[in-house]
């Protein structure tokens, strides 16, 4: 996957954003990138700063649908759609 890609939903997680749903499609506007996932559940969920620092990198997205921008979308989560 790389930037201007089209991809569609099909899986979900803990991480995933609930507006972005299973069988929708986006475009990748930036990434593939690593990203530590207690930093996407501190960016998804503010008020329940975890103490403790778990270290789990995983690769992630940011997608473009319509006209709105959904950061840290991971990548298992999504599959390329070939034109």
């Amino acid at each position: 996957m790389k930037n201007g890609d089209l991809v569609e939903k099909v899986g979900e997680d803990k991480f995933s954003n609930l507006d972005f749903k299973v069988g929708e499609f986006g475009v990748i506007i930036k990434g593939p990138y690593e990203k530590n996932m207690t930093d996407i559940e501190d960016f998804i969920n503010p008020w329940k700063k975890s103490s403790s620092r778990i270290i789990e990198l995983k690769k992630v997205v940011d997608i473009l649908k319509d006209g709105r921008v959904y950061k840290y979308c991971v990548v298992e989560n999504f599959r390329r759609i070939k034109r």
